[in-house]
């Protein structure tokens, strides 16, 4: 297996990831100002295992590409001082800037909360790169006795702590993504163990997780990152309670993998793991899932699982997008060699982000045409045009 000690002998630049505002400083000053935002999450690890260690290697071997990496908590299992260490001592090893959200596990220590503080500041913070705003803060908080199954642990939001998310999201005009540990109950969905679910405390009213969704889906939250379940999920309600806020389980970093999950690829899965997403200038997200290289032979592969693939619009263009898609239908969505497209009569034109026509085709009926991708074609977000209807595709080469 590979081990990160073997990394630091091969002389990688040791950089700190703690305290959180130095962290956010560092990846302000990292970004170039190009686009795709290109990030990774993962969470879950529960302490430095194999699995998080091959995890690790794997983000290091890309970190030059990437601007940023969310854990989403339960960052140390027992939440004592060793834990803390081992995890400190691995995540300051990294040149890409590394953000450390607050998990349950954090607290199984009695002076677990205070050591979150110590080392890496409020649970509660923001940054913003480019286009886009980056939320987090705590659903989980420290109790006196066993209040959530055997845990010390009350999973709830706070009145100040949502109006303070409120203000967060009120004020800022490009996308917005937030991050907790713990997922809420959405009705339809996941609903036990969850933030008001069965299982935790205090129960749906006190734990003001309505309050929180309605919050995310009435300023258009882009999606919301989390973990604590030990699998990986995909869920866009598309409905008048919770809106077009993309929730996303990445729970897959190194804890016991959960042993079934009841929602199938491409929208779930029991597997270890941990995402890249890309978020391009125009809104539109593309979604990476990476099982863990664990051989060891000494080389890091890094490879997209096909099966997870996604893409993700803006909750304000997804109307929009909803009203194309009844008269211009386009798939597999990436792509990475032909595009089927259907399509009504009329002149096509597809587009690059910058504008620049790759392709025109004149259709005198509706039908089914298949685009073969130039040779010379680069990976990217394009555009196509069909009358006043268009729509975004994704080709990976």
């Amino acid at each position: 297996m590979k081990k990160l000690c073997l990394l630091l002998m091969a002389g990688i630049l040791w950089a700190q990831n703690h305290p959180t505002d130095f962290v956010i400083e560092r990846i302000q000053s990292r970004w170039d100002g190009t686009y795709p935002i290109k990030f990774a999450v993962l969470g879950d690890n529960y302490n430095i295992n194999r699995i998080f260690t091959a995890i690790m290697s794997q983000i290091h071997s890309i970190e030059d590409s990437l601007d940023f990496v969310l854990i989403t908590g339960d960052l140390t299992a027992g939440g004592d001082s060793a834990g803390y260490a081992d995890y400190l001592a691995m995540i300051d090893t990294f040149d890409v800037p590394i953000i450390s959200v607050m998990g349950n596990h954090e607290l199984n220590d009695e002076g677990g909360w205070d050591r979150y503080i110590e080392y890496f500041g409020s649970p509660d913070f923001y940054f913003d790169i480019g286009v886009a705003r980056f939320v987090c803060l705590t659903d989980c908080y420290p109790a006196d006795s066993a209040v959530s199954g055997s845990e010390n642990v009350y999973y709830k939001f706070l009145p100040e702590q949502l109006d303070w998310l409120e203000d967060v999201l009120s004020e800022w005009d490009g996308y917005k993504f937030v991050s907790v540990h713990s997922p809420p109950y959405l009705e339809g969905h996941y609903t036990i163990y969850t933030v008001g679910g069965l299982g935790s405390a205090p129960g749906y009213e006190e734990s003001l997780t309505e309050r929180f969704t309605d919050i995310l889906r009435d300023y258009n939250v882009y999606a919301c990152f989390m973990g604590h379940f030990h699998t990986y999920d995909r869920w866009t309600p598309h409905n008048e309670r919770y809106g077009d806020v993309t929730y996303i389980i990445s729970g897959g970093g190194g804890a016991s993998i959960a042993p079934v999950w009841p929602y199938s690829p491409p929208y779930g899965g029991a597997i270890y793991h941990f995402m890249v997403m890309e978020l391009y200038e125009d809104g539109t997200v593309v979604g990476h899932i990476v099982r863990p290289d664990t051989v060891d032979d000494g080389v890091v592969d890094i490879e997209y699982d096909s099966t997870y693939e996604f893409i993700l619009e803006n909750p304000e263009q997804i109307v929009l997008s909803k009203i194309d898609a009844i008269t211009l239908d386009v798939y597999p969505n990436p792509f990475n060699s032909i595009l089927n497209i259907e399509h009504p009569r009329g002149d096509m034109l597809i587009y690059d982000i910058s504008g620049n026509i790759i392709a025109y085709k004149h259709f005198n009926l509706r039908g089914i045409y298949k685009w073969y991708a130039p040779e010379n074609l680069k990976s990217g977000c394009y555009i196509l045009q069909l009358g006043d209807i268009s729509c975004k595709v994704i080709y990976l080469k």
